[in-house]
C-alpha cells in the first residue's frame, strides 16, 4: 500500500464507505422498528377476541354462541382485566336526506377507551346513560361523514336506527399513527341497546382485555 498511494487512498474510502452505510442501515433499522412499535401501542388495548366458529362442526350441527355467565367467569381469572361480549347489529341509519348501513354496536363503560377511540366533541357514554336506558348515540368519525355535512354541528342531533331516535352526545377518533381501517359505527349504552335494538343476551364473540 505504502508503494501504491492512490490505491490505499481508494482502499481506505471503500472501507469508510463501507462502515458508514452499515452503520446507516442500523441507525435507519432501530428507527423503523421504535416507529413500528409506536404504531402498534397506538392501535388499542391489547386483546384477544373470541369467536364463534362453524369449521370442523358435524353435518346438521349449530356452534353454540357465548353467553354472559361465560364473559363473567373469565373476567373474574388472574390477569384478566375486562371481558366483553361483542353485540353488535349492520342497521339502517337516518339523519335528514342522508341514509346509511352503518354498525351500531352496544357498548359499556369504558369501552371507547379500550378501543383507543378518543371522545373528540361532546362526552362518553357515562353510567347515568346504562341506568336509565337512554336514548343516546356516540358516532365515531366516519359514521359521522356518512350521515352529516363537514360543516354541521352533530351535538344534539337526532339520528335514526331504524325507528328508534337517538340523541347526538359525543363524536369519537381513532388514536392511531396508522391509516385507521375502522368501519362506520354508532356506540350506543348497552342497556339501551338491549331493550330498544336486541334484546338477544348472546352473542357471537366476545373480547378479553388482559
Amino acid at each position: 500500500l505504502a508503494g501504491n498511494r492512490l490505491r490505499a487512498a481508494l482502499s481506505m474510502l471503500g472501507i469508510g464507505i463501507g462502515i458508514a452505510a452499515v452503520v446507516g442501515i442500523m441507525a435507519l433499522g432501530e428507527g423503523m422498528r421504535a416507529k413500528l412499535r409506536s404504531a402498534l401501542g397506538d392501535m388499542g388495548t391489547p386483546s384477544i377476541q373470541v369467536r364463534q366458529s362453524w369449521q370442523n362442526l358435524a353435518p346438521g350441527a349449530t356452534s353454540r354462541l357465548f353467553i354472559a355467565r361465560e364473559v363473567a367467569a373469565l373476567q373474574a381469572l388472574p390477569g384478566v382485566a375486562a371481558a366483553r361480549l361483542q353485540r353488535s347489529a349492520r342497521l339502517g341509519v337516518r339523519h335528514g336526506r342522508r341514509d346509511a348501513w352503518l354498525t351500531v354496536e352496544s357498548t359499556g363503560l369504558g369501552d371507547l377507551a379500550r378501543i383507543r377511540e378518543t371522545v373528540v366533541q361532546g362526552r362518553d357514554i357515562g353510567a347515568l346513560d346504562l341506568d336509565a336506558a337512554a336514548p343516546v348515540v356516540v358516532l365515531n368519525e366516519k359514521a359521522r361523514e356518512a350521515l352529516f355535512p363537514p360543516d354541521q354541528p352533530v351535538l344534539g342531533e337526532r339520528v335514526m336506527v331504524g325507528e328508534l331516535a337517538l340523541t347526538v352526545v359525543g363524536v369519537t377518533q381513532m388514536r392511531s399513527a396508522l391509516p385507521s381501517f375502522s368501519m362506520p359505527s354508532l356506540y350506543v349504552p348497552d342497556t339501551t341497546y338491549s331493550a330498544k335494538i336486541d334484546n338477544a343476551r348472546e352473542a357471537t364473540a366476545m373480547r378479553i382485555y388482559p
